[in-house]
């Protein structure tokens, strides 16, 4: 990883110190693209977020900027590890020469995570750098526990989504159909229909009448009437037993 870096850059030393004295802290190495410290600095010194020559080494004034912007950034570490691990992260020191930094034996595999930036026109890179053997070792001492953790609370949750999901559609309107009879009819009595003809629907007068919600048989019951209007007393559900 080092010897992929320019000579002059700004590497982040960052410790996130987990809250467990059964588990070493996790060191990492935070380091942006030389184009977006420059960016940064000019535009947080009134310029307009431009640089001319990304291949030198910084200021004082610069490393001072930049300690207090990936200082921030480092806070922000905390918010996305918190479902796996309670964690301080901080950040160590500045580092503007690659070559020096020996934050992690040189044997030691690592893992690297690259985001890429852009600003204006200008598109540059965030590389995060950390030892995969001691980000491993955190993990399976915390997944089994985030597990049992999960499966305590996904019943609450699913409840919890249930009743947002009942009280999203409580108030929607359906179409609530009452379908007497159903028949197949050719094209040609149809055109031939005359008032006073019949059609007789293949089903006895005491059937009982589908019911359809919003096109799907829902119900069936009796036809009557209530307070003079026609009505329909529902009689069996047949949502649950067709699973339809």
């Amino acid at each position: 990883f080092n010897n992929g870096l320019p000579d002059y850059v700004i590497m982040g030393l960052m410790t996130l110190q987990l809250n467990d004295e059964d588990v070493e802290d996790l060191t990492l190495i935070f380091q942006m693209a030389n184009a977006l410290t420059f960016i940064m600095i000019d535009r947080l010194l009134g310029g307009k977020g431009e640089y001319k020559d990304s291949d030198r080494d910084f200021t004082e004034i610069e490393v001072s900027i930049m300690h207090s912007i990936i200082g921030s950034m480092s806070k922000m570490l905390k918010e996305p590890w918190a479902n796996y691990v309670d964690l301080e992260p901080k950040l160590r020191g500045i580092e503007t020469n690659s070559r020096v930094v020996s934050a992690v034996g040189y044997d030691d595999t690592m893992m690297i995570c690259i985001f890429e930036v852009l600003i204006g026109e200008t598109k540059t890179m965030i590389t995060i750098c950390m030892p995969a053997l001691q980000l491993d070792e955190i993990m399976q001492k915390y997944t089994q526990q985030t597990v049992r953790s999960s499966r305590r609370f996904n019943q609450e949750k699913e409840d919890l989504r249930l009743a947002n999901i009942k009280s999203g559609v409580v108030n929607s309107a359906l179409d609530v159909t009452a379908v007497l009879g159903e028949v197949s009819v050719d094209m040609f009595d149809i055109i031939n229909l005359q008032v006073n003809d019949i059609i007789p629907l293949g089903k006895s007068i005491d059937s009982n009448v589908a019911i359809r919600i919003g096109g799907r048989l829902w119900f069936d019951g009796k036809l009557g009437t209530m307070n003079s209007n026609k009505a329909i007393r529902i009689e069996h559900v047949l949502r649950a037993l067709n699973n339809d």
